[in-house]
């Protein structure tokens, strides 16, 4: 099934995290389907978790409205396009529907109606910019801030991004007369004191092993653990997991420097488990049962071992 005919229906557009690429992707995704169809069926945008401060700030910039997924009638929809989000970190009941996968995350093997999964893309919305393309449609000024948005969250400001992306992103700033910078300041505010100290706690807390000549660093706190593990490899780790323990489940977010598939590591020890992990080479999540973090941390040491 292509977009078109995805179009066709009536859908559920749903991403398990709201961060900026999710809720920016989501932005792009509904004038996609505005431009491509005349007149586009029901839309309802929702999340199976929820919007973080950076998703709710693009939601709330391009006036785009969500519901909670229990205020979704779920039983009128028969697809569900799943934005930057993997079939084995969403609730089962919505993986009895009909899935189209939009994503850039390591694919994961799983029975869908279609979608579009690319590897090598650095964001979702730069996943939706190549059906923008391939369709002929030029995204409008607002589109292509939405699509530029998710390019800079998920490179750390294009830190991380390889050549492909620069290509992507000189020509929707060129094209709409932007300037790089102005979008920064639109988007990026001095973090609040609490996510700080959290910082500042992870790298105190931090458990340093050397692995060849590679630094893993490990460290535990109660909040802010992607933000906190990205700053744990600015500090110098090479590899960064920092374990958090919420109710009814454990949670570990990896950061890794270019050259390390930690997201491979994650989906194989989650599903170990019985939890769900992935996500990009450089940056991963897994959740598993309580008590069961330490141990997938562990486990996640000793693949690093054979790879490192």
């Amino acid at each position: 099934m292509d977009i078109r005919e995805l179009l066709k229906h009536e859908l559920v557009v749903a991403a398990h995290v709201g961060d900026m690429d999710a809720c920016a992707a989501m932005v792009a995704f509904r004038e996609l389907a505005r431009k491509l169809v005349t007149q586009p069926k029901r839309l309802e945008f929702t999340f199976s978790g929820a919007a973080n401060k950076e998703g709710e700030k693009i939601l709330k910039m391009f006036d785009l409205k969500t519901k909670l997924m229990d205020d979704v009638p779920l039983e009128d929809f028969e697809y569900v396009v799943l934005l930057d989000t993997q079939t084995n970190v969403i609730p089962d009941f919505l993986r009895k529907k009909k899935i189209f996968l939009i994503d850039h995350h390591v694919k994961i093997e799983s029975k869908l109606a279609g979608g579009v999964v690319d590897e090598l893309a650095a964001s979702t919305t730069e996943v939706i910019y190549s059906l923008f393309k391939e369709n002929k449609i030029k995204p409008s000024a607002n589109a292509a801030k939405a699509i530029i948005y998710g390019l800079i969250s998920d490179t750390a400001g294009m830190r991380f991004a390889k050549t492909k992306t620069f290509g992507v992103m000189h020509e929707l700033l060129s094209e709409n007369k932007f300037e790089y910078q102005n979008l920064l300041a639109e988007i990026y505010e001095e973090r609040d004191i609490s996510e700080r100290i959290a910082w500042l706690k992870a790298a105190k807390r931090t458990e340093v092993k050397q692995i060849n000549n590679r630094l893993v660093v490990i460290s535990e706190i109660g909040a802010f653990e992607s933000s906190s593990a990205t700053k744990l490899l600015a500090l110098g780790a090479d590899v960064a997991l920092v374990f958090s323990s919420k109710p009814g489940e454990d949670r570990i977010i990896g950061r890794a420097k270019s050259g390390i598939n930690l997201a491979e590591i994650f989906t194989k020890v989650a599903a170990e488990f019985k939890g769900s992990g992935g996500g990009h080479m450089g940056a991963c999540a897994m959740n598993v049962p309580n008590e069961k973090g330490r141990p997938a941390i562990a486990l996640v040491i000793k693949a690093l071992k054979s790879v490192l």
